[in-house]
């Protein structure tokens, strides 16, 4: 089981969301739930020979009354159970949810992959709904070393005025489905002057070749001017294994870049210095699109970070 697979299935049964799921102040949750067995019904179509699909699941072995939206049960033993969870963006939902399933079926043997699936909801709930989905992989992985956590979030925010209604109500683009994955390393874009890179893997790798471009394109630049421009971020050794050799050499010393970054810590930091240098730091966002104009199935993108 693969996430383009679980991607086609989701792009085959959204059109059942492109409907406004509020009418006045009430909340249209068929629309849901035939987006729920529509995409169920996919999934056994389309991996029917390694899993199973089930919705509302209930563990027999249980007396609580939890039930998991979609249940994807393996055929073999080499792979992990799938929950899915279809939510609107709103990170109390994801959070009670995930603590709930986790409590039920994170201890098991077998390892299991948690897909939070979120629908717009309010544009504002996005990020907090990712951060939760971060929390909740790493909780899982202490519960489960071999299980992961992934969002999976259904296109952009786009607001939808009805003619005989005043409310507005989200509905998705589906054309666009972000990926939002704990579990990989985080992908950049790094521009200075001239100079383009797209999807550089990591915050080390990120940093490296970030001090690399402004050292090669800034031509006065010796040892001590890098120092100057990026202080602890750069040193002529590995020091106590914190840094790393890059490319560079000045100054007749190979210049080594900081490894340890944190991302809500020296990592943003060390993003201010470099927009300071006139070096320029995007974060990419993965996303899955159906649309041939761009190739189809996955990709990276900048723009679509940013809401």
């Amino acid at each position: 089981m693969n996430l383009n697979d679980l991607c086609d299935c989701i792009h085959a049964s959204i059109g059942n969301l492109m409907n406004p799921r509020m009418v006045g102040n009430k909340f249209q949750h068929q629309y849901v739930e035939a987006f729920q067995d529509a995409l169920k019904d996919c999934l056994n179509t389309k991996c029917s020979g390694t899993f199973k699909w089930s919705a509302e699941y209930k563990d027999p072995s249980r007396i609580e009354n939890d039930s998991i939206d979609i249940y994807g049960e393996p055929k073999t033993g080499d792979d992990s159970e799938w929950i899915i969870e279809i939510d609107a963006t709103r990170s109390d939902q994801v959070a009670k949810k995930m603590l709930s399933r986790f409590a039920l079926w994170g201890f098991s043997k077998k390892p299991v992959t948690y897909i939070a699936i979120l629908y717009p909801d309010t544009s504002e709930g996005r990020n907090p709904s990712k951060k939760y989905i971060r929390y909740g992989n790493s909780i899982l992985k202490k519960i489960n070393k071999n299980s992961r956590v992934i969002g999976i979030i259904l296109g952009k925010d786009i607001k939808k005025r009805t003619p005989s209604s005043t409310n507005s109500a989200y509905i998705v683009d589906d054309e666009y489905i972000e990926i939002y994955d704990p579990n990989n390393k985080l992908c950049f874009d790094i521009q200075y002057k001239s100079a383009n890179l797209r999807c550089v893997k990591g915050m080390d790798g990120c940093a490296q070749n970030a001090i690399v471009m402004y050292g090669r394109n800034k031509p006065t630049t010796t040892y001590a001017d890098l120092i100057t421009a990026f202080g602890k971020y750069i040193a002529t050794n590995s020091g106590p294994s914190r840094y790393s050799p890059t490319r560079l050499s000045l100054s007749g010393n190979l210049v080594y870049t900081y490894t340890q970054f944190r991302r809500y810590g020296n990592w943003l930091s060390f993003v201010s210095l470099c927009k300071k240098l006139k070096i320029n730091i995007d974060e990419l966002s993965s996303w899955y699109t159906a649309r041939a104009s761009v190739g189809g199935g996955f990709q990276y993108d900048k723009n679509y970070v940013h809401y």
